[in-house]
């Protein structure tokens, strides 16, 4: 598995198409907020962690701390929150 760096996400890491296949109300708002009201990084890191499933394989890929992750991960959380 390659690390990457946190920065180097952006050039390195394209989200699948069908990420969040559940249709309802509530997946709709979260998919809204996060393509359109989140930075690219932000988004980027949120939806590579939706698709590795763990926050030891996305500390992995970024080369960082499980640590790290858990605070990043909640400060993209407490921003999706607050936009809902």
């Amino acid at each position: 598995m390659t690390r990457t760096g946190i920065k180097e996400i952006l050039d390195r890491y394209r989200p699948s198409e069908d990420i969040f296949c559940e249709d309802s109300e509530r997946v709709r708002k979260v998919k809204f907020v996060i393509y359109n009201c989140l930075n690219e990084v932000d988004r980027r890191v949120i939806l590579l962690y939706a698709e590795l499933g763990t926050q030891r394989a996305l500390a992995e890929r970024l080369g960082v701390s499980t640590s790290t992750v858990n605070k990043l991960l909640k400060e993209i959380r407490k921003k999706i929150y607050a936009l809902l």
